[in-house]
């Protein structure tokens, strides 16, 4: 009865019928996905083992469908269950050695990161990820799409990242970001010629 499980229960308990009823619903349309079983298979154990990557060479494939988003949140939650579980090795290393940064490199190459999903918290921890040797490539079609995803965030999203590839665009706002970044400037140029013809 210690357990915080126990005590959101207990509160749940005290709603009235229909707000009970009401909760209840809302729980069960939230749960729906996790009731297909494609996604009973995918979840219903772990071999993923994801506390050794940072600690051994591994790769990882996390391949969505790009038409379909139903399940995008799937990958959104493994990469924060990743961040949240190496953060908090990072943190333990970090208690003992005074060093949170994991043995190996961890690079997190999110190619067409708008059909992952809205990662909880990555703002902010893309902000504080280097410390613990981890790094994330981002790519976009175009900053609509971050601003879609980070409303209030994409801001600090963008500036949090040290290098930005613009590979060209024809979306307005993605030009005129990366025109005003850009900012002024002209260019000189100094040439010498000679044109050779009757009086030379």
């Amino acid at each position: 009865k210690n357990s915080l499980a126990w005590k959101y229960y207990k509160a749940f308990k005290q709603a009235a019928g229909k707000t009970l009823k009401s909760i209840i619903i809302t729980c069960v349309t939230r749960l729906q996905p996790f009731m297909t079983p494609q996604v009973v298979n995918l979840t219903k154990t772990d071999n993923l083992e994801i506390e050794n990557i940072g600690n051994e060479k591994t790769a990882l494939f996390v391949i969505t469908p790009q038409a379909d988003r139903t399940y995008a949140f799937l990958a959104s939650m493994l990469y924060s269950q990743i961040f949240e579980t190496l953060y908090y090795i990072g943190e333990q290393k970090n208690a003992k050695t005074g060093n949170p940064a994991l043995p190996i490199p961890v690079r997190c190459m999110m190619d067409e990161f708008a059909n992952i999903g809205e990662v909880p918290e990555f703002p902010s921890k893309l902000a504080t990820m280097r410390k613990y040797n981890i790094s994330a490539m981002v790519v976009l079609q175009d900053i609509a799409q971050i601003e879609a995803m980070y409303k209030d965030d994409w801001k600090t999203l963008v500036g949090n990242c040290s290098t930005s590839i613009f590979l060209g665009s024809s979306e307005p706002n993605t030009l005129k970001y990366f025109s005003e970044r850009l900012g002024k400037k002209t260019i000189k140029s100094k040439s010498r010629g000679s044109s050779k013809g009757k009086n030379s």
